[in-house]
């Protein structure tokens, strides 16, 4: 993937996020029409490869034997990228409530010995089209909560194209800081940018 700022694959906001990343137009491909589909001949071992065009549509796979990369349809006019999708995550670090103090060096400080119970995490995307947040809690099973982008009702939202959207996501979670594992994580090809992240929670104070 190109590194320059402000890098997209296509008009607007879109970067296809793929491992070892092929284009599509500078492969040998060759189309079947009795089969209707397009065999694409890889520099690698196809399994496990995928197919999207620069619109961010994954292509239906029909087979990825040896070298050879099959998707249905033709193909051969298509412009996008051919690779592999690979797990990105991100875990935050256990939260603390600090205080500001007062003074003229004013600093934020930990509060003391207490216990911090977190009720939910609101975080804010951009360009965002799918992750899923995973909360785990000690001696409990973990939770996953997806994020796929889409909202109900709005006309940007085409029935087998991503949806990309600037929003604020709210997460329940409700369990004990200290005992809290939270986990942002996105293994597909769609792009998913965190912006900040805030908590809500209570916290009772040892007398």
């Amino acid at each position: 993937i190109p590194c320059e700022e402000g890098y997209r694959d296509s008009t607007p906001d879109l970067v296809i996020h793929l491992d070892r990343r092929l284009v599509m137009a500078d492969l040998t491909s060759a189309y079947d029409a009795g089969d209707d589909q397009t065999t694409f001949t890889l520099p690698y071992a196809a399994l496990g490869a995928i197919a999207v065009t620069t619109a961010g549509a994954l292509l239906p796979t029909v087979t990825d034997a040896t070298v050879y990369l099959v998707v249905a349809g033709d193909q051969t006019a298509s412009t996008g990228f051919i690779g592999f999708e690979y797990e990105a995550r991100y875990r935050l670090t256990e939260f603390v409530a600090k205080e500001t103090s007062r003074g003229k060096y004013a600093d934020a400080q930990q509060l003391p010995a207490g216990s911090l119970t977190i009720r939910h995490l609101t975080i804010t995307t951009a360009r965002s089209s799918y992750f899923t947040a995973e909360v785990g809690q000690t001696y409990r099973d973990t939770y996953t909560y997806t994020f796929t982008g889409a909202l109900v009702g709005t006309a940007d939202d085409i029935l087998g194209s991503p949806s990309f959207d600037w929003r604020s996501v709210r997460i329940p979670i409700m369990c004990r800081a200290n005992e809290m594992v939270l986990e942002l994580v996105n293994d597909s090809y769609l792009p998913f940018s965190l912006l900040n992240a805030e908590w809500q929670g209570d916290i009772h104070r040892r007398r």
